[in-house]
């Protein structure tokens, strides 16, 4: 081989070679770059850029036109160039909607929301995005304790915020306590009903005083939905739904106040139950902050002034509550990740929605510092004569909540059998706890053919 072959042949070699080294140095440099970007998010492709120049149009399907009409004007004027679409559904008929759109591939909100009474079948259907996972990097400790099972799946991602914080205790009437009661102060009424035997008692003697007219609550309903949710537990392990221990407790004490006769016999959320709130009838209501608007000022608009909140006895409990996630296959990630923070989880919507609508984001930096959301009164603070709702429900209840349910699909069919055999506990006095507890049993294993229920 001649001289001048052999130097080409090791002159293409020694090319070849530092090609290759070159090309490892840049796969390590993106290497390290792309982790230095996992660990800070500090790039777009890492967490989303949101800001006054965030563009998009966002379809988002709520019941509650509030959200529409009193505060997207504000949130246009923080991103506007962002176009939202509300699309009015029952919350009784959505789910029903949103599986139709999926089947279908079409009309899906890019924003959806999941009522408490099935946002587990929700949660179990695979739709929705990790918001604590990257672009959105909402971190669970930033939103109160208690509502972080409420708000993920059973993979345990945190796929929702709530729309609102939902801690529940009583509402009263101020005029019949201060009759009954001899007093509408909010710590001395607790301090009649503050446990469950105490509540029996005064429940007696306002029985006593009224000649049986006067009752403490309105249905049985109202005490069964407080101490299940005072008696949160987990109760689920992989296809086992342990109702003996998720339910005895609950029912054992909500059957003792029914059998005390301190209660009214209205089915709760019937048009008779909501009639109680304008009679002179029933004392002490379940509410949370959205029920000052739905349940009380709506069913008793002439009773501005007239109303107090205290807590319920023995511990806080949640009612209601609506998780606002968003869709995995959205093409407006960007935009619906703009409008949930912005409206459900900052300082500044919460601001807006508690002079607009009195109701409460579930981010604790509003309520912490000299600037506390609940500094300045809610919409419905004179309603209840004055007092500060918002700090009583976080300083009040929310401590002494025992906890939310991780969402999963038996969470749903536990709370459909709940509300199928309500009436019946309410009516059937010969129904004891462990009467009850088997057809809890019985009713979740025809819906749950899957499962094993003890």
């Amino acid at each position: 081989m001649k001289l001048k072959n052999v130097l080409g042949i090791l002159l293409v070699f020694v090319l070849v070679t530092a090609s290759l080294a070159g090309c490892e140095k840049k796969k390590d440099a993106a290497q390290n770059a792309e982790e230095t970007q996992e660990q800070t998010g500090e790039t777009k492709s890492r967490e989303f850029n949101i800001s006054a120049d965030t563009k998009g149009e966002i379809t988002i399907w709520d019941w509650n036109s509030a959200y529409e009409e009193k505060m997207y004007p504000y949130f246009q004027k923080a991103y506007p160039n962002i176009k939202v679409n509300y699309v009015t559904v029952a919350h009784g008929d959505y789910m029903q909607k949103l599986q139709s759109a999926i089947a279908t591939g079409t009309g899906v909100p890019d924003i959806i929301l999941g009522e408490g009474a099935w946002r587990g079948k929700l949660f179990d259907m695979g739709i929705l995005e990790d918001l604590e996972a990257a672009p959105y990097n909402i971190q669970r400790f930033e939103m109160f304790d208690y509502l972080i099972d409420s708000m993920t799946d059973s993979a345990g991602k945190l796929v929702g915020v709530d729309q609102s914080i939902a801690p529940a205790g009583f509402a009263y009437k101020r005029d019949m306590a201060i009759q009954y009661l001899g007093t509408d102060d909010t710590d001395e009424i607790y301090e009649m009903i503050g446990t469950w035997d105490k509540f029996i008692e005064t429940g007696k003697t306002v029985a006593e005083k009224s000649n049986g007219k006067v009752k403490l609550l309105a249905g049985f309903g109202d005490v069964l939905y407080a101490t299940k949710g005072q008696t949160s537990r987990r109760y689920v392990d992989g296809n086992t739904i342990d109702i003996t221990s998720r339910m005895t407790e609950a029912l054992e004490t909500a059957i003792k106040v029914r059998d005390a006769g301190i209660l009214g016999d209205n089915e709760l959320d019937t048009p008779s139950w909501n009639a109680e709130f304008a009679e002179d009838e029933t004392i002490f209501f379940p509410s949370a902050p959205w029920s000052c608007e739905w349940h009380i000022a709506a069913n008793d608009p002439e009773g501005a002034g007239n109303w107090g909140l205290t807590k319920a006895p023995e511990s806080g409990y949640t009612k209601g509550g609506t998780s606002v996630s968003i869709y995995k296959d959205s093409p407006n990630k960007e935009a619906a990740f703009a409008y949930l923070k912005w409206t459900y989880f900052s300082v500044e919507g919460s601001i807006v929605s508690r002079d607009a609508i009195g109701q409460y984001s579930s981010l604790k930096e509003c309520y912490e510092g000299e600037n506390a959301i609940y500094n300045e009164p809610g919409a419905y603070d004179e309603f209840f004569g004055g007092q500060n709702l918002a700090k009583y429900f976080v300083e009040e209840i929310i401590p002494n909540i025992n906890g939310t349910q991780q969402e999963t699909g038996y969470e749903t069919i536990v709370t459909e059998v709940f509300n199928k055999l309500n009436p019946t506990l309410a009516t059937d006095m010969s129904i004891t706890a462990a009467d009850a507890i088997e057809l809890y049993k019985e009713e979740i294993s025809l819906k749950a053919m899957d499962a094993e229920v003890k």
